[in-house]
């Protein structure tokens, strides 16, 4: 039985490397927040990182969805085909007129992929970064 290697479904990024993937990804993204009635609000967002931690412009919707739910995700899609979209999750505060995210996981994801061999479906799978295997 002749089994192929599969690209990696999840591949998890440390904190440290958030600068650096950003510069691949770019600076807007989409901030997730949970409202009152615990539903999504999706907004576009530029980015910035300051210390380690991840800064945007304060919307009134952010402001108050935060307050309730101070946890939020982060969404860059992917920018190839097939690629990996990058997600962060993350603890907000408030500063002025900004929303700080102190980043808490990371992770690149894309769906897993079925790949056939020996008649039989194979799908994806979830790997640390550490392993080295993009």
């Amino acid at each position: 039985m002749l089994l192929r290697r599969i690209r990696n479904m999840s591949i998890s990024v440390q904190v440290n490397e958030l600068r650096s993937q950003m510069e691949k990804y770019g600076m807007s993204a989409y901030l997730l927040t949970v409202n009152e009635n615990s539903t999504t609000h999706i907004t576009n967002q530029t980015f910035s990182i300051v210390n380690s931690k991840l800064e945007c412009h304060l919307s009134r919707s952010a402001e108050r969805n935060v307050r309730l739910h101070p946890k939020v995700s982060i969404l860059w899609p992917a920018y190839e085909a097939d690629g990996y979209s990058m997600i962060v999750d993350g603890y907000c505060s408030r500063s002025q007129d900004l929303l700080i995210i102190e980043p808490i996981s990371a992770v690149l994801h894309r769906p897993s992929q079925k790949k056939i061999d020996d008649g039989r479906h194979r799908e994806g799978n979830c790997v640390d970064v550490n392993s080295e295997e993009v």
